[in-house]
C-alpha cells in the first residue's frame, strides 16, 4: 500500500549504540531443557496472551539479533523444532545475545502473545497503546533470572525453502526460523531504489522479489536498519533470512546485509501469456479483507478512464470491457494516458485495499503493453441504484440523467459539489489542477467514475464535457478586482498559501504555490521562500545570472464551462530580503511561459530593465516594493480555459536570501 505503516516489532530501531562489551566467556551448556520450542508455541492461542506457570525450560540457539536495527528489541531463538521471537526491553542486546549463543529460557513467570500472527515470548502485558495490546519485553533487571547464557559458534545451517513451502500457519515450524530462497532477485520496477527509507518517513520498506521459477516472496526492512540507505542488489542468487508472518503476509527479514548472496545473472522471468485476459472482476475477487500477492500469469486488459489532473497522483482508474474496474497505483506510471488501452501483466503485483477502494501496486513498468482501442461506453444509472451495489459501480465509468448540480463548496484544494437525481446525492470533488469547473444548475447529463472516500461514494469527472447543460450555460457578466493577501502563511504553511482564495462567481481561483525553493516559507504573512538563482552581489548592479524556469511561484485561475475570462491589470507588492533577488519577472502559460509580460511600474525603487523585467533601484532597499504593474493586451482577453501565471525572482546575492509577494490583485471580468 502507498504508505504502507505497519508497525511491526521486528522492524523499528531507534538509535542503537556501537558500543558494547566484550562477550564473556565463561559460558555453560549444564541446564537442561525440558520442552522444544515447538511445544511452547503450541500452548499459544491465537491473539491471547498466556502467563507461563508451569517450570519448562527451552534451549535454543540465537539466529537473529539486534545488531543492524532491523530486529528491535528482540532476539530469535531456533531449535531443531522451530523458533521463537523473544523480547527484551533493552538495546544492544547482541553485545551478550550474539547469533550463534546458545541460550536457555526459564519461562515460569513469563508470557506468550503474538504480532500479527508471529508467536512471541516476553515479561508481560502492555495496554499503554489505546488501539492495540502488545506483549511487553523481559524488563533489564530481570533478564537474567529468565535467560541463561550458553555456550558460544553454534552453527545454524539456514533451511533451504521455495516460497510456496512457506504458510501463513501458526504453527508452521518455519516460522521465527532461519531459510534460503536460492535463485530470487528484485522487481525491475525495484532496481532503483534503497533498501530502505532513510528519511524515516516510513518505518519499514517492504519488496516482492521472486525466484527464477516467479514465485513471489515479500522482503521486510526497517527504515531505522543500519544498512536502510543502501542499493537493493542488482543480481540473482541466494537470500538468507528468519521467516515471519504479518497476517496473512509472509515475510523475510534479513540480519545484515551478508543475507544477500546475489552473485549471479538475473534470470529472464518468463512473461505471463497476454493472449490469456483475466477479467477486472475476477482479480477484484483475489481480495478477501487482506493484501494479496497477485498470482503470476494474471493479465488484464482495459481502458484509462481517469485524467491525472482530477485524480490523486500516482491514481489511474481502468476499466475492461466487462465493465470492472480497478486502481492501478505506483508513481512511475507515467507513461499510463487518459482514454488509451493497455494491457497489463500484474503478477507478482500486490492488491490491497486504501480509503476503501481496491488498488494494484508494485506494477513494472515494462509489464504494460498499448494496445488497441478497449471500447466502453458510461453505464445509464441513477444515484439510488450505485448506493444499492456499490461494489458493482466502483471505477467504472457512469451517466447520471436530469440532475441539479449545486454551489461549490470551496477550498484552496478544489470544489466539491453536490449532484441530485430524483432518487438521491452523490458529492463530486474537482480539483484546482483540473483545469475545468462545473456551472450550477440543471444538467441533462453527468459522466464519470464512481470512487469511495472512506467508504463514501462519490462520481469522479474528467473534463468540462462530462457535463451536458440544458440549455447551455447562463453567465452573469462581473467585474472583479481579486486579491490574495497571504495572510494565512505562516513559517510551517509548506509550499502552498493555505488561503482562502478569492471567489468570483464563473471563476475558480487556485492556490499560490511555491516551485523549486525552500520548503517552508521565510516568513509570516507573506509569500517569501528562498533558494533563488544566484548572480549578484552587494557591491553593484552587475548581473551575471539568468532567470531559472525551474523556480517560481505559480497561480492558476479557471473559467466556468462557457464563460469568458478578460484580465485588464495584475498588480503586486514585492519585497526582498539584504541578500534576496535583484530581478524578477512574470510569465502566463498562453505562450508556455516562453516570454515575459509587458510591465509598468510607479514606484522609485523599482525600475524596468527592458519593458518587462523589475530591478530594484537601491539594493539597500529592503521594504515593500508596491507599484508592480502588467500591462494586459488582447491575448489576455475572451480566455475560455484555465491560465496559470508564474513570478520568477533571479539574481540574488545569496541562496538564504528571500523574495517575497505580500499581495497580488487581478482585475478583470468574466462574462
Amino acid at each position: 500500500m502507498r504508505n504502507y505503516l505497519i508497525l511491526s516489532f521486528l522492524l523499528i530501531c531507534i538509535g542503537c549504540s556501537p558500543k558494547y562489551d566484550r562477550p564473556s566467556t565463561d559460558a555453560i551448556d549444564s541446564l537442561q531443557s525440558n520442552m522444544t520450542i515447538r511445544q511452547l508455541k503450541q500452548l499459544h492461542a491465537l491473539g491471547k496472551f498466556e502467563k507461563i506457570e508451569q517450570g519448562a525450560v527451552i534451549e535454543g540457539v540465537v539466529v537473529a539479533d539486534d545488531k543492524s536495527g532491523n530486529f528491535y528489541q528482540s532476539i530469535v531463538l531456533q531449535d531443531n523444532t522451530g523458533g521463537i521471537v523473544v523480547r527484551i526491553s533493552g538495546s544492544s542486546l547482541y553485545s551478550s545475545y550474539p547469533i550463534g549463543r546458545k541460550l536457555f529460557v526459564k519461562t515460569k513467570g513469563l508470557f506468550l502473545g503474538d504480532y500479527g500472527g508471529t508467536i512471541q515470548i516476553g515479561g508481560g502485558i502492555d495496554s499503554s497503546l489505546s488501539y492495540r495490546t502488545q506483549l511487553d519485553g523481559i524488563a533489564v533487571g530481570l533478564i537474567d533470572k529468565f535467560i541463561v547464557k550458553g555456550s558460544f559458534n553454534q552453527v545454524v545451517v539456514p533451511r533451504i525453502v521455495d516460497p510456496s513451502q512457506l504458510t501463513d500457519g501458526v504453527l508452521d515450524t518455519l516460522q521465527s526460523t532461519l531459510v534460503a530462497i536460492d535463485n530470487v532477485q528484485f522487481g525491475d520496477a525495484d532496481l532503483s531504489l534503497k533498501l530502505a527509507d532513510a528519511t524515516k518517513q516510513v518505518s519499514a520498506v517492504s519488496f516482492i522479489l521472486q525466484n527464477c521459477n516467479g514465485s513471489p516472496i515479500v522482503l521486510r526492512n526497517s527504515s531505522y536498519s543500519t544498512f536502510a540507505n543502501i542499493d537493493v542488489p542488482k543480481g540473482n542468487g541466494r537470500l538468507v533470512g528468519v521467516f515471519t508472518l504479518y497476517n496473512s503476509d509472509k515475510q523475510i527479514v534479513i540480519r545484515d546485509t551478508s543475507d544477500f548472496v546475489f552473485n549471479n545473472s538475473r534470470c529472464s522471468l518468463q512473461l505471463a501469456d497476454t493472449n490469456r485476459i483475466s477479467t477486472i472482476r475476477s482479480v477484484r475477487n483475489l481480495f478477501k479483507g487482506k493484501s494479496v500477492i497477485v498470482p503470476f500469469g494474471t493479465v488484464i486488459k482495459g481502458k484509462v478512464i481517469s485524467d491525472s489532473k482530477n485524480e490523486s497522483t500516482g491514481n489511474y482508474k481502468i476499466e475492461d470491457a466487462n465493465g470492472g474496474g480497478i486502481i492501478l497505483y505506483g508513481t512511475s506510471l507515467t507513461n499510463l494516458e487518459f482514454n488509451k488501452s493497455y494491457i497489463i501483466d500484474i503478477g507478482g503485483t500486490t492488491l490491497e485495499q486504501f480509503s476503501s477502494e481496491l488498488e494494484i501496486t508494485k506494477i513494472a513498468t515494462n509489464k504494460i503493453y498499448p494496445t488497441s482501442n478497449v471500447s466502453l461506453a458510461p453505464r445509464i444509472t441513477t444515484i439510488a441504484q450505485m448506493n444499492d451495489s456499490l461494489e458493482n459501480w466502483v471505477s467504472s465509468l457512469v451517466q447520471l440523467q436530469n440532475v441539479y448540480i449545486s454551489t461549490p463548496n470551496v477550498t484552496s484544494s478544489g470544489r466539491t459539489y453536490t449532484i441530485m437525481d430524483q432518487t438521491g446525492s452523490i458529492e463530486t470533488f474537482v480539483r484546482s489542477t483540473a483545469a475545468f469547473n462545473l456551472q450550477p444548475g440543471t444538467a441533462n447529463t453527468v459522466t464519470g467514475y464512481v470512487s469511495l472516500n472512506q467508504g463514501k461514494p462519490q462520481i469522479i469527472l474528467r473534463n468540462k464535457d462530462d457535463v451536458s447543460y440544458s440549455g447551455g450555460t447562463t453567465i452573469i457578466p462581473t467585474n472583479f478586482a481579486s486579491e490574495y493577501s497571504f495572510k494565512n502563511v505562516t513559517a510551517n504553511s509548506g509550499t502552498i498559501d493555505p488561503g482562502p482564495n478569492p471567489t468570483v462567481s464563473g471563476l475558480a481561483f487556485g492556490s499560490f504555490k511555491a516551485i523549486g525553493l525552500g520548503s517552508n516559507p521565510s516568513a509570516a504573512g507573506r509569500f517569501a521562500y528562498n533558494y533563488w538563482s544566484l548572480g549578484a552581489n552587494s557591491n553593484n548592479n552587475d548581473f551575471t545570472g539568468t532567470i531559472d524556469l525551474n523556480k517560481y511561484y505559480e497561480v492558476t485561475i479557471t473559467p466556468d464551462n462557457n464563460a469568458k475570462l478578460t484580465f485588464s491589470l495584475i498588480e503586486f507588492v514585492a519585497q526582498r530580503s539584504a541578500t534576496g533577488p535583484r530581478q524578477w519577472s512574470v510569465r502566463s502559460s498562453l505562450d508556455n511561459f516562453q516570454t515575459n509580460i509587458a510591465a509598468s511600474v510607479s514606484n522609485a525603487n523599482v525600475r524596468l530593465t527592458g519593458n518587462n523585467i523589475f530591478q530594484i533601484t537601491d539594493r539597500t532597499y529592503t521594504s515593500q516594493l508596491i507599484g508592480n504593474k502588467l500591462l494586459m493586451d488582447n491575448s489576455f482577453a475572451n480566455i475560455g480555459s484555465s491560465i496559470s501565471f508564474r513570478f520568477y525572482a533571479f539574481n540574488a546575492e545569496s541562496n538564504t536570501g528571500s523574495f517575497s509577494l505580500n499581495t497580488v490583485r487581478f482585475d478583470g471580468k468574466v462574462e
